[in-house]
This record gives C-alpha cells, sequence and structure tokens, in this order.
C-alpha cells in the first residue's frame, strides 16, 4: 500500500467525505509530505502553522514557505506566532513542553471558531518508536508504553502507520519542498539522540526493528483497553466517590491480584504519578498528604482519601442568626429539642441553647484558636493541642468543622462539644447536631 493509500484508507475510517479538516504544518517533511497526500482527497482543508519563534530567521522562512504553498494551491491558510521562550520561562516548563501546550491550545480554538471536525498532525511509525523507547527509559507503565494513540476526540494522525523511509521516498517522488529544523540535528534533546544513534543500532540488530516495535506498541495498545475494562470493575468495588471525596479500601483492594498496577493507573487520572503511589502503598503513618495539581491523598484509617482542591473548601464560613427545626449544613442536621424530650445517643451532640449567644458561625479552622472541649477544667487551650493530644491526623484537622457563638467555639465536629454549653439538670432547651461520626 503507497502512502497515498495509506492515508486516504484511514481518513474514511473516521471522515465523512465532506469533512472539514485542519492540518498542522510545520515546514518539515512529515507535515508537507501529510498535506500534500490530504490536499486530492475531496476534504475542506484549513492550513496552521505556529512559529514558535525559536529560530529567528529560519522560523520566519517555515513560515514563509508554508503559506506560499498553500497560495499556489488554493488551501486556506492560518498562522500564528509564540514567545515560546518567555511561555516557558513565565511557566517554568521546558521549550517542548511549552511549545506543545501553545500549538494544541490555538489548534482547538481554531477548529471551534472554524466548526472543523479533527486537526490532523504528521506523526508516524519512527516518531511512535522514539516515543515508546524515551517512556521505557522514563519507567513508563502501560499508558506510556501504549505509544502515541491513532486517534483521539478531535485528532488524528493519518500517517501513523508510514515509516520515515516511506515520507522521505513519497517526498523525493512527488518533488515536495520542505524546510529542515536546524534542532533536530542537536542531540541535547532526548528524542533527537533516540532518533539518530538508539534507532540506528537497533536496526543492526534487525533492519525490521522500527517495525516489530510498532507492532508491539500496537498489542500493548490492545492490551491496555483489556486493562482499562478490568481496572474499571475494580475501581467500582473498591472506589467510592461521594461529592468531592474519592475513597479506596486499600486494604479490601490489596486482596486483588497486582493491585499495585491497579492503583498506579487509578491515580493518573488525578494527577499522581508513579513515584507517589509507591510512596502511598508504603505509608506508615495516617495523616500524610500527597498533592497533584487539583487533588489530594491522604491515607485515613487504612484507606486512601482523594479530594479535589477547592479554595473555598478551607474558607468554610456559614453565619446563622437561629436555628429552626430541619436545619441541615455540610450533612449536619441541626434541631432544638426540650431537654425533658432528648435520649443520649452517642452519635448525637447536644449543646445548652442558653449558653449560646447567637448568631453562631459554621467554619474551619482558624491559627489561633481557643476553647474549652468537653471535661477540662481551668482554662482553654489551643485547638491545635487539643488535637495533638487526641492524636488528630491531617486528614481529620482539615475536614473538622468548628461551631462558634459570639464570644467562644461551642463546639469541634466531629469530636465533641465545650465544656461551657453542656448540658445539666437545669438545662430547658438543646441544641442537637445529628449525622456526626463521634470519636
Amino acid at each position: 500500500m503507497t502512502l497515498d493509500e495509506k492515508v486516504n484508507h484511514f481518513l474514511k475510517q473516521y471522515c465523512k467525505p465532506k469533512a472539514k479538516l485542519i492540518v498542522a504544518v510545520s515546514g518539515g517533511r512529515d507535515s508537507m509530505c501529510l498535506l500534500h497526500a490530504v490536499a486530492g482527497l475531496g476534504y475542506n482543508l484549513i492550513v496552521a502553522h505556529c512559529n514558535f519563534k525559536l529560530r529567528g530567521d529560519e522560523s520566519d522562512d517555515d513560515e514563509k514557505m508554508v503559506k506560499k504553498y498553500c497560495t499556489k494551491n488554493g488551501l486556506q491558510f492560518y498562522s500564528i506566532a509564540f514567545d515560546t521562550l518567555a511561555y516557558s520561562q513565565i511557566n517554568r516548563t521546558s521549550i517542548q513542553i511549552a511549545a506543545r501546550k501553545l500549538r494544541y491550545e490555538w489548534f482547538d480554538k481554531l477548529r471551534l471558531e472554524h466548526k472543523a471536525d479533527y486537526i490532523l498532525t504528521a506523526h508516524h511509525v519512527n516518531d511512535n518508536v522514539e516515543t515508546f523507547l524515551f517512556n521505557i527509559s522514563r519507567g513508563a507503565g502501560l499508558h506510556g508504553l501504549s505509544g502515541i494513540p491513532f486517534a483521539t476526540s478531535n485528532i488524528l494522525r493519518p500517517l501513523i502507520n508510514c515509516t520515515t523511509h516511506e515520507i522521505e521516498e513519497y517526498q523525493k517522488t512527488n518533488k515536495i519542498e520542505f524546510r529542515n529544523d536546524s534542532s533536530n540535528e542537536s542531540d541535547k534533546y532526548s528524542r533527537n539522540y533516540i532518533r539518530k544513534h538508539i534507532i540506528p543500532k537497533l536496526n543492526t540488530i534487525n533492519p525490521n526493528a522500527v517495525q516489530h516495535i510498532q507492532e508491539s506498541i500496537q498489542t500493548i495498545s490492545i492490551l491496555k483497553d483489556i486493562t482499562k475494562t478490568h481496572f474499571a470493575k475494580i475501581a467500582k468495588q473498591y472506589a467510592v466517590t461521594e461529592e468531592k471525596t474519592t475513597t479506596i479500601n486499600l486494604q479490601a483492594l490489596s486482596t486483588e491480584k497486582h493491585y499495585e498496577l491497579f492503583l498506579v493507573d487509578y491515580l493518573r487520572n488525578f494527577g499522581f504519578n508513579k513515584t507517589q503511589t509507591n510512596e502511598i502503598l508504603h505509608a506508615q503513618n495516617n495523616g500524610v498528604t500527597w498533592y497533584a495539581k487539583t487533588f489530594t491523598i491522604t491515607i485515613n484509617k487504612g484507606n486512601i482519601v482523594i479530594n479535589k482542591i477547592n479554595s473555598d473548601s478551607t474558607k468554610i464560613h456559614y453565619t446563622l442568626d437561629k436555628i429552626t427545626n430541619g436545619f441541615e449544613f455540610n450533612g449536619l442536621q441541626f434541631t432544638i429539642e426540650p431537654a425533658n424530650a432528648i435520649e443520649i445517643n452517642d452519635s448525637k451532640l447536644y449543646l445548652d441553647i442558653d449558653n449560646i449567644k447567637f448568631p453562631i458561625t459554621i467554619r474551619t479552622k482558624q491559627i489561633g484558636d481557643k476553647w474549652k472541649p468537653l471535661g477540662l477544667k481551668g482554662k482553654s487551650k489551643k485547638l491545635s493541642d487539643f488535637f495533638i493530644d487526641k492524636k488528630v491526623n491531617q486528614f481529620e484537622k482539615n475536614n473538622s468543622l468548628v461551631i462558634a457563638d459570639k464570644e467562644k467555639i461551642c463546639a469541634v465536629i466531629p469530636f465533641t462539644i465545650s465544656e461551657l454549653v453542656k448540658i445539666t439538670d437545669k438545662t430547658k432547651q438543646v441544641i442537637v447536631i445529628s449525622n456526626y461520626k463521634n470519636r
């Protein structure tokens, strides 16, 4: 099958005959050959070029060449210039990652603006193999070893089954103009080193090494899909999600074969890497916290607790002028009952309403909080010292709630009430707090 036939066959699997496609064209051999192959297939094409301003006049000449080709062939051309170096410095990331983020964000914006169906990129077999070898060197898991996906929801890679040799021959045969990126010759980039030195050595072992590795990648990709189905069943059995919190019963999960692989894959969805997962698996103490970009993980009583980071979650502040029957906040139920009607229950807290000065505030803990927990004689103590005495872990601290009136802390949920609001034989009315877990 020729390169033209491969591209045509690939696109027919995903695209309608009149689909609108955005072709990402850098000006290099691969993307220019992709554009040439797609241009004659009858699709509605838009050509998108990114000028990353990293190689001075070279970058500008790349843009001019692509624009010239589009003008000559009557193709819509759009380009954008990025200050990639500044972006990478501001965001403290590598130039390669910065360029990738910038271009894909712009491609997707262009896709939405023009209501295009797909973005086409020129990744090919050798790119896939380079990515595979690079990921192996970094200790990647199943996800990293499955290579570059042939297609995602918005991106197609029609050359993914074409080798560098096929692309080179196609370019020569069709006399396609292209430009060399001088940065591709530098060994300081890992992928360049793999392409220039590692793959040629593998070819001396077996001339078909690249094709065989590609076949292995495809097998791993299939196994990944099978594993994904299996892992979904495990997640359903051992992971429980309520609102913004997911809890995994680690003790029960550990009865599954190779449960560690499941956790690496599952926690990756929340932004945690393999190293963090290994630390979590070997954690000895409750309350230790690991952080990803938008989630935290805490070990609590043998459970892995995943919480979504929410800036408002550490600033809960609700003021209540009075309590009426049926009031509920954050899962807690507040009612007022006559003292002679209550039946003491360990699953509830009881506060003497006559010793509370409204309004009351329900909030998270604050630095400097002091209070007098039930049973304490003498002076108040710091809430932080109370937590230490009770051996409260960090997870429980972060999820505790303080109930305070105008003058004092009346209760700390889910622990106990203040000595100053306890009920006595003189109490007439009681605030009852239900649905909390006593410690």
